[in-house]
C-alpha cells in the first residue's frame, strides 16, 4: 500500500527564515553530444547548476526540476555555446514561484580530438 507522503516544502516554515545567494546541484552526469563541424562526438559531461533563493519563506529548491531540464538540456541533438540560453531561461523560470531571477551553470567535459 502506499501512502501519500507530507509536503513539507509546503506546509512548514523555514528554521531560521532567509535568502540563499545560491542553492543547486553539483556533479550531475550527463551524456551529451558535441557537433565538431559534422562529426557528432558523445561525450561525459559533469554539470553543476545554482539558482539565487532570494524568498526569504523559501526552504529550498525543487532539485527534480533541475534535474528535468539539465536531462532534457543533454538530450540535444548538438552542444553549441548558443544552445545555453534557453534552459537558463528554463531554469529561472521553472522557479519564478520562489522569486528566483539568476540562474549560474557549469558544464565541463573532456573532448578528446586528434589534431591533423
Amino acid at each position: 500500500m502506499n501512502l501519500a507522503l507530507p509536503a513539507v516544502a509546503l506546509t512548514e516554515a523555514a528554521h531560521p527564515p532567509g535568502a540563499l545567494d545560491w542553492v543547486g546541484m553539483s556533479g550531475v552526469d550527463l551524456p551529451m553530444r558535441f557537433d565538431d563541424g559534422g562529426r557528432p562526438h558523445q561525450v561525459h559531461a559533469r554539470a553543476d547548476v545554482q539558482l539565487e533563493l532570494p524568498d526569504a519563506s523559501a526552504k529550498g529548491i525543487h532539485m527534480s526540476r533541475l534535474y528535468g531540464l539539465l536531462d532534457a538540456f543533454a538530450e540535444r541533438s548538438s552542444l553549441t555555446p548558443g544552445d545555453m540560453q534557453a534552459p537558463l531561461r528554463n531554469l529561472i523560470d521553472s522557479h519564478a514561484d520562489w522569486q528566483s531571477t539568476s540562474a549560474r551553470p557549469t558544464l565541463g567535459f573532456d573532448l578528446l580530438y586528434r589534431l591533423r
